[in-house]
């Protein structure tokens, strides 16, 4: 099935709202506000808000690598395009865009862009987060290598406590840090100690020649 966060943060309201937004009757929604209670309601309500355009980014690109490291062979973005500027700004369902409603790109066509450049011809060789010294309570720290040839690129990430840094004190040879962007933040000719920080957007940690090569 498709996958994807809507970029509407705004929660609907009004009785008339949430039924559109549900595509159900204000007379389902109305007796459901009064079975459950205002304060249940509510709180399921809130489970419909959106997120963060950034925070879509981020969410995209981690859900497609661990589907990558589960098997799955093909992942579907839900979608394409939001809806009328009017209706995205009202429903959440037609916020899940990957282009605004005046066609504008956001944050995650860039960091999609990365993905597929990243690992597009690569594929998964193992979770390496013990290797690395991650933290992994709750899974919270996440370190997912992926390789084609002699090239291997190892996707960072922390999604709950904030940023940390870790030292990388001996890389062998040539590698790059990067960020989800594809930006370079760290690069090494001949190996050495690298500075890497873990935070809710992917990092990445490529090596780039066969003396870089780790053994994954």
């Amino acid at each position: 099935t498709e996958n994807g966060w809507s970029t509407n943060a705004r929660v609907p309201t009004d009785d008339a709202e949430i039924a559109s937004l549900l595509g159900v009757s204000v007379v389902l929604v109305a007796a459901a506000r009064q079975f459950l209670g205002e304060a249940r309601f509510t709180r399921l309500v809130e489970a419909f808000r959106g997120v963060s355009e950034d925070d879509q980014a981020n969410f995209t690109v981690r859900g497609i690598l661990v589907a990558l490291s589960r098997g799955v062979a093909r992942y579907a973005v839900y979608t394409l395009d939001d809806g009328a500027a009017t209706t995205a700004a009202t429903n959440q369902e037609a916020a899940f865009g990957l282009f605004r409603a005046d066609g504008t790109a956001k944050p995650v066509v860039g960091v999609l862009w990365n993905l597929t450049e990243r690992v597009g011809s690569f594929r998964f060789v193992g979770e390496v987060s013990d290797a690395f010294g991650l933290d992994r309570a709750d899974r919270r720290e996440w370190a997912l290598a992926f390789r084609d040839g002699v090239r291997v690129a190892i996707a960072f990430w922390r999604w709950k406590d904030g940023r940390r840094t870790i030292r990388l004190p001996a890389v062998p040879g040539a590698a790059l840090i990067l960020n989800s962007a594809g930006n370079v933040l760290e690069h090494t000719d001949k190996g050495g100690v690298l500075d890497l920080t873990l935070g809710p957007e992917v990092t990445w940690l490529e090596f780039t020649g066969p003396a870089s090569r780790p053994s994954l």
